[in-house]
């Protein structure tokens, strides 16, 4: 086996093994989210896991077959990083959008 073909297979085990993790994570910035912004416009609050619901349920109507297509070339290793930074970078700009502009 190759080296980079063993560092895939590392990044896909360890994506598996996270991906718990990275549901609840997804979940927890979607229901603060939702919080800081929805709620106020009178809707009800969402737990963590009623979030992370919420997120497959639009993940699976909004999926399109071109958008698997493309699915082939990312690697696991692009997909852990996406997993953590876009949520993450989700939840930097509701908070400023939250603190500054709302304020």
């Amino acid at each position: 086996m190759t080296a980079e073909k063993q560092l895939e297979m590392t990044g896909a085990v360890l994506f598996i093994l996270l991906v718990v993790p990275f549901m609840w994570w997804d979940g927890f910035v979607l229901a603060k989210l939702w919080g800081w912004f929805v709620v106020p416009l009178g809707a009800p609050v969402l737990g963590v896991w009623q979030a992370v619901g919420l997120a497959i349920v639009w993940n699976h109507v909004r999926t399109r077959s071109s958008d698997v297509k493309h699915e082939e070339t990312i690697t696991s290793w692009t997909r852990i990083g996406y997993a953590v930074l876009a949520p993450a970078l989700s939840l930097l700009i509701g908070y400023l959008i939250k603190t500054w502009a709302l304020a």
